[in-house]
């Protein structure tokens, strides 16, 4: 069934219908993680198509709140090089929003491999790296006090790496120091 529906997505796409690949998207009956895959991929694509408003809609489909929040933070990033900043400052406070559902813990590590020829990295889609990212893009943005709420979520959390890494993104002088006045 996956195949097929991804054919259908395809074709959808390569006609540029891109809210018709959204539509067959969110029609397939298939157990949630096909579903899940099958928006993420599609989303990934309608964004690379810069197709932004059908990608919003098939990203506020996906259930899974770490997809769900990194394909927000990628759709702010697009309208930012648009230049649509009510639009970037909109999918920031929904990317935020669900960033914080989140499950536990707040920050994670992949392990791959077994020990001896084990490998760690941070998960770069757990909580706090999600809000970090967050806070950088409203820094970026210069909404340093949207940036200084998000940093205070991950300083509560234990995740003061996370929350000083947002400063390196604060151009103002005076905005930089108020942020890490906060943080103190």
């Amino acid at each position: 069934m996956g195949h097929q529906v991804q054919e259908m997505i395809k074709q959808y796409l390569e006609a540029q219908d891109y809210n018709g690949a959204v539509q067959i998207a969110m029609e397939i009956p298939t157990i949630q993680t096909e579903q899940s895959w099958i928006l993420n991929n599609l989303a990934e694509k309608l964004i690379q198509a810069d197709a932004l408003d059908a990608a919003l809609t098939a990203t506020n489909r996906i259930q899974k709140p770490e997809d769900k929040a990194r394909f927000l933070v990628t759709l702010a990033a697009y309208y930012l090089t648009d230049g649509n900043l009510t639009q970037v400052n909109t999918t920031l406070d929904q990317a935020l929003t669900t960033a914080e559902t989140i499950a536990d813990p707040e920050s994670r590590q992949l392990v791959f491999r077994t020990p001896p020829d084990q490998t760690i990295v941070d998960d770069p889609y757990d909580r706090a790296s999600t809000l970090e990212t967050i806070a950088l893009n409203y820094a970026h943005i210069g909404q340093v006090d949207k940036a200084i709420a998000v940093a205070q979520k991950l300083i509560q959390a234990d995740a003061l790496d996370a929350a000083l890494t947002a400063t390196n993104r604060i151009q103002k002088p005076e905005d930089k120091a108020r942020f890490l006045v906060t943080l103190a």
